[in-house]
């Protein structure tokens, strides 16, 4: 069975899916059936003096550098605290997070923090799968997220 490693903080995790063949970068297919990809697309507003990002389409292998590379150009922008709004992100796998993770050292790393608002169900249920609840601040709320109170632990 496929899969890929996830690490963070000295931890690896294995996230393991079902067969699937990649074909060209709009969309996959198993037999038979063919399922269209969204693009990723970003907007950004801010709110209180804070970077509100909102993600949505599909975060995957092809889209993570697009993000990845929207926050570290935040950052060197000063933008030092950021939010990203996942609410309308419709799906992200195992390189999607590793772009989180990795979003998040780049804020830490300037002294900045960067904290996630409105996951969807089936992100929060990752993220607790490979044990990363405690690394990512998640809240229910952007308002909550740029005010740093609501928290809540991925469930």
């Amino acid at each position: 069975m496929p899969g890929v490693l996830v690490g963070n903080l000295g931890k690896m995790h294995t996230l393991w899916w079902s067969p699937l063949d990649y074909v060209g970068s709009t969309s996959i297919t198993n037999p038979g059936v063919t399922v269209a990809m969204e693009p990723l697309r970003l907007r950004l507003r801010h709110q209180g003096g804070v970077a509100v990002l909102t993600v949505s389409g599909e975060l995957d292998l092809e889209t993570g550098p697009t993000l990845e590379s929207r926050v570290a150009s935040l950052v060197a922008d000063g933008d030092r605290q950021i939010v990203l709004d996942l609410a309308p992100l419709g799906f992200c796998d195992a390189r999607g997070i590793s772009v989180l993770l990795r979003a998040l050292d780049k804020a830490q790393d300037v002294g900045g923090w960067l904290r996630v608002a409105r996951m969807r169900p089936h992100l929060r249920r990752v993220l607790r799968i490979v044990d990363l609840t405690d690394h990512v601040p998640a809240f229910t709320t952007i308002s909550g997220a740029v005010a740093g109170r609501g928290g809540v632990h991925a469930a």
